[in-house]
């Protein structure tokens, strides 16, 4: 979903802009007749349900901005620049005329679709000044500011939100910058909180009067917490995410209720996955004493420099023992079930590079044999293995029944050791690629292999092969 970030991107100097605002924008979405059941509500003794997309969903917002995607990418198709926030939407052209014919294109188009402009929210003639998502945006001074009607009586909670916002990007930026990985996300880790989300705001107003159990547990750890100067190596060093960023907030004088709010928007997977970073980041200003709340730029900067993504191992195991190992088991008629599906698993996972959530997902049913080769079909998206997983532990146990030292090398590293292999039997770089699933040979080189050479075998081949 576009943000007032996206926003922020599209402004050039002195550009001209306008809005659209469409009126009861969720009542043009009829839903179908098997899913009225879902959304009906009893009131004064009677049952109604709704007809069409009701305000206060959850899913509503994903489910509006999934339909007018079409219409955007069919406007950016016409060369106009635009953007959407759920019924909100920005239309920019770096003059006057191009920017007449976007507002002209687009409201055509809305009212086409069976869509009504609301007239008096939308800015239907060029500007260089507009109102957009709670903030004014002006092209010719480059600048954007809050609404004169959000500020007052909530202005601290509308500070901690923004505040929220950008510490949430920053911190993006830094699980970038240190790993990139295949997780799973949940939608209001970096995004902003939807409003639309009745459920989420009623949570909200409780955490704001102290009334959960949860928030009550948080203020008492953070309440706990030595501060800043007290021990700056052992307090820093040993500092969980959430217990850092509650002092992050106390320090710029945001109440408790407040930041009850901001961090109950994390989920506990969001939070599991930034606590590394965010104690990498402490013991970070530990060994240079500090503060993590508030550092120097350049430190940002060095901190990020020194955690970009960096090889696991500078070695790699050699195939060769494993391969005689599983030689010296026998054939597949005089195996037990165990060991044959160890030893299989193992051949599969060096001749075909993949990792082991691929072969996790391999099934026979979905396998395609010809002469020389087998080839299976994946069906569905490659995920995160979850601990404990059975394919790696199967992996573990062979490497160290063939004596690889599997303290060092974990069940992954069978990639590194088959790509490795087939480089030096003058694998061709493109085959080692197809096969592993890289798409960039810098992979490859930086974090498996450092020799470039080519011939003509195969990669099975060369893996297997005793010489």
């Amino acid at each position: 979903m576009d943000t007032f970030q996206t926003a922020v991107k599209l402004i050039r100097p002195g550009c001209f802009m306008a809005s659209i605002d469409l009126k009861d924008a969720y009542y043009s979405i009829p839903v179908a007749d098997e899913d009225r059941k879902f959304l009906m509500f009893e009131w004064q003794g009677t049952f109604y349900q709704f007809t069409c997309l009701p305000n206060g969903l959850s899913c509503a917002p994903g489910v509006f901005t999934k339909i007018l995607k079409p219409v955007y990418s069919h406007l950016r198709g016409l060369r106009h620049t635009c953007m959407g926030h759920i019924d909100d939407s920005l239309l920019l052209g770096y003059d006057r005329e191009a920017c007449k014919n976007n507002i002209e294109d687009s409201t055509n188009l809305f009212q086409q679709l069976g869509f009504v402009i609301h007239p008096e929210k939308s800015v239907l003639h060029p500007v260089q000044a507009i109102e957009f998502l709670g903030f004014v945006i002006n092209s010719l001074s480059m600048t954007g500011r809050l609404l004169r009607n959000l500020e007052g009586s909530n202005l601290e909670l509308v500070w901690a939100l923004l505040h929220m916002l950008e510490f949430n990007i920053w911190e993006c930026m830094i699980a970038t910058c240190l790993q990139k990985k295949n997780t799973r996300q949940s939608n209001r880790s970096v995004n902003r909180t939807h409003l639309d989300n009745a459920t989420l705001v009623h949570r909200d107003t409780e955490l704001a009067h102290g009334q959960t159990a949860h928030s009550s547990s948080i203020k008492h750890t953070a309440d706990t917490t030595p501060q800043w100067g007290s021990s700056p190596t052992a307090t820093s060093a040993t500092s969980n995410g959430l217990q850092s960023l509650w002092q992050s907030f106390q320090h710029r004088g945001i109440s408790n209720d407040a930041t009850a709010i901001i961090l109950q928007s994390w989920s506990a997977g969001t939070q599991k996955q930034y606590q590394p970073y965010i104690a990498k980041w402490h013991r970070f200003c530990a060994e240079r004493e500090i503060n993590p709340y508030n550092p120097p730029l350049n430190i940002v900067l060095d901190f990020l420099a020194s955690t970009g993504p960096r090889p696991k191992y500078q070695i790699t195991w050699d195939v060769q023992p494993v391969l005689t190992y599983l030689s010296s088991l026998g054939t597949a008629n005089n195996l037990d079930v165990k060991t044959l599906s160890l030893k299989l698993l193992m051949l599969v996972a060096l001749v075909s590079a993949q990792r082991g959530q691929s072969l996790h997902m391999l099934d026979i049913t979905l396998m395609k044999q010809d002469e020389s080769s087998f080839e299976f079909l994946l069906p569905e998206l490659v995920k995160q293995s979850r601990p404990g997983d059975t394919i790696s532990r199967w992996i573990r146990q062979t490497m160290t029944n063939a004596g690889v030292d599997a303290q060092i090398f974990k069940p992954h590293s069978t990639r590194a050791a088959a790509t490795s292999k087939a480089k030096e039997a003058s694998v061709p770089i493109q085959d080692i690629l197809n096969k592993a699933g890289w798409s960039s040979s810098q992979t490859f080189d930086k974090f498996y292999h450092k020799h470039i050479v080519s011939n003509e075998q195969t990669f099975a081949t060369a893996v297997l092969s005793s010489k």
